[in-house]
């Protein structure tokens, strides 16, 4: 079966979505003095209340989006549940950040216009995997 040249571009998308993703949970979880400097006290007091476990959401969600990315361009089926892992992970931890850890009150309403992306984004892939590779 011929590939659509979509669904390279959106794998290809996908890719580089997700290893930014994995840069932004890295930079979060062991930020240098250089991303330290840059931030506001507000936002360091924020970084400084995740809990550990958040960080094993976050990283569920990158890595495996990032690993069913790279399976989705090779057309390999097991994309499709690394992808609902990703969702759940993202949609979780992008959950309690905005909520338990009310994010919204450091960065203001804007604040829910990333985590709704991030969350719209791995519940697209899913469904576009489950479409298109199952």
């Amino acid at each position: 079966m011929k590939i659509s040249p979509l669904f390279i571009v959106i794998s290809i998308l996908a890719i580089l979505w997700n290893i930014m993703g994995i840069f932004q949970m890295l930079s979060a979880a062991f930020p240098t003095p250089e991303i330290l400097e840059k931030m506001k006290p507000s936002e360091i007091e924020l970084l400084d209340s995740y809990p550990w476990w958040l960080y094993l959401f976050f990283g569920a969600g990158v890595f495996n989006g990032t690993a069913g990315s790279i399976l989705m361009l090779l057309r390999k089926p097991l994309a499709t549940p690394l992808f609902l892992v990703s969702w759940l992970g993202v949609t979780i931890q992008m959950a309690y950040w905005l909520f338990p850890l009310g994010a919204a009150e450091y960065y203001g309403g804007g604040a829910c216009i990333m985590p709704a992306l991030v969350v719209g984004v791995a519940g697209f892939l899913y469904f576009f995997s489950k479409r298109h590779l199952v």
